[in-house]
């Protein structure tokens, strides 16, 4: 229709969807159309085009088989009344990395005495990245956050991304688009690995983490320990590395109310500024062990020694008399007895 202008976006050869943009300008009159739509390859050598088939299901017999529908080869475009409210995304600054997040935002642009709550979410998601649906901007506010994040395997690229936003108007919903952003997917700044960690309650102990800087960055990052187990505690300052650093411990407070056991919930997360904006990611895990103190040990009294029995004094043993001494003495004794 005339008014209506649409931005394309190349798609990539491991793609089926890409996002397109249609935009009316403010004076357009309301009108419809008929409208074809047409690929083409990238490469000009390439002779194939490809049209629009696009298949509506009308009877859906059992296990959703398509028993009858209508293939249309023509899209049905329209230019209708203005709604009271546009939106627009916040160009980020820094790139989304792989473990990571990052608040995507959003602002609105009101009609005066428009003030009903608006609705947003991502038009889709590229791969590895995961966002809120659930975000609104309420009445009285112009602008809202969208949680985005990484997971380890989102594609490192730049991607297009398109926010779209609904609202009650005129007794029905009205939906807008944003414009085009681009969202960069980065490889994750940091390696962490942990060592196991235990203590006793009441006792403080200590978690090591090994680090490996993967992207390197200037100035410094704060890495935080996350995911202690309750009852236990360290600073939340967290601690501040450089590119150089290796290694940071963390010192762990035990209360004697923490419950014993062995925790496998540590993980760290990193932020490095820059350009204003900070570059979070959260990578685990690790392990605590939280142990009873061991009994203490109980004095034990040793049992009074027995007095020594006095032992009989030994019978005094004569000594043996020679042969010679035993003649003697025989020669006394008939002498005494011959008198």
């Amino acid at each position: 229709p005339a008014g209506m202008t649409v931005e394309t976006i190349p798609m990539a050869a491991d793609r089926t969807d890409i996002p397109v943009l249609v935009s009316v300008a403010p004076d357009a009159a309301n009108s419809g159309a008929l409208v074809d739509v047409v690929g083409r390859p990238a490469d000009e050598n390439i002779k194939v085009v490809g049209h629009l088939n696009q298949r509506s299901m009308l009877v859906r017999g059992q296990n959703n088989r398509d028993v009858w529908g209508h293939d249309a080869q023509r899209l049905a475009m329209s230019v209708a009344d203005a709604v009271p409210f546009s939106i627009e995304i916040v160009q980020p600054q820094v790139p989304i990395v792989r473990n990571g997040s990052m608040n995507l935002k959003v602002v609105a642009k009101r009609d005066e005495g428009f003030n009903a709550p608006i609705r947003l979410q991502m038009l889709y998601n590229p791969p590895g990245i995961g966002s809120s649906g659930s975000v609104s901007i309420a009445g009285d506010q112009t602008e809202a956050l969208i949680p985005v994040t990484a997971n380890n395997g989102a594609t490192i690229k730049s991607w297009p991304i398109i926010v779209m936003a609904q609202a009650a108007h005129a007794g029905g919903t009205v939906e807008v688009a944003s414009q085009i952003a681009q969202l960069e997917v980065a490889d994750s700044p940091f390696g962490f690995t942990f060592q196991k960690a235990a203590g006793e309650l009441k006792q403080e102990t200590a978690v090591a983490v090994e680090l490996e800087v993967k992207t390197e960055f200037e100035g410094e990052a704060k890495i935080e320990l996350l995911g202690l187990p309750a009852n236990t505690a360290t600073p939340p300052e967290g601690k501040m590395v450089t590119k150089e650093t290796t290694q940071v411990v963390f010192p762990v407070t035990i209360d004697e109310s923490a419950r014993p056991g062995v925790y496998k919930s540590l993980v760290c997360r990193a932020t490095i500024m820059k350009n204003g904006e900070p570059i979070v990611m959260t990578l685990g895990t690790g392990e605590l062990r939280v142990d009873k103190p061991l009994p203490p040990k109980v004095a034990t009294t040793q049992p009074a020694a027995k007095p020594a029995e006095a032992k009989p004094a030994p019978m005094p043993t004569e000594k043996p008399l020679s042969r010679l001494e035993q003649l003697r003495l025989e020669k006394q004794q008939a002498e005494a007895a011959g008198g």
